[in-house]
């Protein structure tokens, strides 16, 4: 669906056989054509896996067709999109992306020995900072979209949280601990005017999807390139939770006096955001954009992110499962709504997240593989990338959820594994 020419040409020497291998690009395709002139016989055309030699260290599979199939899709999205920095798609921008990165960081790492892949891609991040503390929101980059986002260089704090709770190491959160907190006071570079705290942003809930396709499914631009809610929120509850999470960092090296600061300073964004984006009288959180609709993302990150009122988590999260049961469980979220939905709300709903996880009606990683995908697409109805890394997060949940397989450490920063399968669905069987 997106005319995306990836394409070589070759001069014969008209020397007999000829070998022609690409040296200096990449593709992703799932068809080929090749052309040549007449009199040219096609003696054989080979294709050649080609990315970061990370070692496959985790395996998936059930008796479900369905997610085995995604399984397999995600695993070569994530590997086609690891080219020594981790990109957003092999065949369009090949970007480091930060936000696609830290989606789908976990996934990677349940998969692949992905531990000096993203610290040495961390040192690219903070290369590009400023040294008011603004990073860009792709890494290595030329100046792209600098100093715009708190969301998506949230990377910075979410990448290495990640590889010390799967692998124990302390080193990249001290390396980073400084570009961490200067990143976190840059966002107030970007306070709406009037409203201190509150922040603006870019992207958001990126391609938040319509959720009803034209009837003969041909007009696939079906989403939200931004969400009708606007993107304050999600700035906000980004600079929530970076500060958040740098308070936690700070803990586990023992720097008590940042760790305090950061808590401290995390509960007063918290009330200020509350007192923004929260209706007490709806018990819902909205965005900067009125919208007729209740839209599950602001609503489902209030949850996962932990600012949410705890009088008021548990009815939050009721509505937004009442919305997936409204929609028949069609996901109606984008990139960030997507994550929180699938790391929090299959541990109390597990039975409706695994129909969420399988859905094959749009909007829903099911419609992809009913479709004829191999590969995770970039939005719902397959309008734009189609082998793109961030929706590839439902990996995760398959090892997190349906294996059980919880990866974490004790406070003594001590590896802890628990193991907590869930039986749902029609499985009859899963092993990982």
């Amino acid at each position: 669906f997106v005319d995306c020419r990836q394409q070589n040409g070759y001069i014969l020497s008209g020397e007999g056989e000829e070998t022609f291998e690409s040296h200096f690009s990449y593709k992703s395709f799932q068809f080929v054509r090749v052309l040549a002139d007449e009199g040219v016989s096609i003696v054989k055309i080979e294709a050649v896996p080609v990315h970061t030699a990370l070692e496959s260290v985790g395996s998936f599979e059930c008796s479900n067709e369905m997610v085995n199939a995604l399984q397999k899709a995600s695993r070569l999205s994530l590997m086609s999109n690891c080219m020594s920095i981790p990109t957003d798609c092999p065949h369009r921008e090949k970007g480091g992306w930060t936000c696609d990165a830290y989606l789908t960081d976990r996934a990677m790492m349940y998969n692949f020995d992905a531990a000096a892949f993203y610290t040495n891609w961390l040192h690219d991040l903070t290369d590009i900072q400023d040294e008011d503390g603004s990073l860009n929101n792709v890494a290595p980059s030329s100046d792209y979209d600098h100093g715009v986002s708190t969301t998506w260089p949230a990377a910075v704090v979410y990448v290495p949280s990640d590889l010390y709770d799967f692998y124990g190491d302390r080193r990249v959160v001290e390396e980073n601990l400084e570009p961490m907190k200067k990143f976190a006071h840059s966002s107030l570079k970007r306070q709406v005017e009037g409203k201190p705290g509150i922040i603006n942003d870019v992207l958001g809930d990126w391609v938040a999807p319509y959720m009803d396709l034209d009837a003969d499914h041909t007009d696939r631009l079906k989403t939200y390139m931004a969400p009708p809610e606007g993107l304050v929120f999600y700035g906000t509850a980004s600079h929530y939770n970076v500060v958040k999470n740098i308070g936690r960092l700070a803990g586990i090296l023992s720097d008590d006096k940042t760790a305090g600061e950061y808590a401290s300073w995390s509960e007063e964004i918290a009330e200020t955001l509350n007192a923004e984006f929260l209706d007490p009288g709806k018990e819902e959180y909205h965005g900067n954009i009125p919208t007729p609709d209740f839209r599950e993302a602001p609503n489902a990150i209030s949850v996962e992110y932990g600012f949410a009122p705890d009088s008021l988590r548990s009815t939050i999260k009721e509505k937004v499962m009442g919305r997936l049961r409204d929609d028949d469980f069609r996901i109606g979220t984008g990139f960030l709504g997507t994550r929180s939905l699938m790391r929090i709300f299959p541990e109390e709903y597990p039975e409706e997240m695994f129909k969420v996880a399988t859905q094959t009606q749009y909007p829903g990683w099911g419609y992809m593989i009913k479709h004829g995908a191999t590969s995770i697409w970039e939005d719902w109805a397959g309008g734009a990338s189609l082998n793109h890394m961030p929706f590839t997060l439902i990996s995760e949940y398959f090892y997190r959820y349906l294996a059980g397989i919880l990866v974490s450490r004790t406070e003594e920063g001590l590896p802890k594994v628990t193991v907590k399968p869930q039986v749902v669905g029609d499985l009859t069987w899963v092993k990982g």
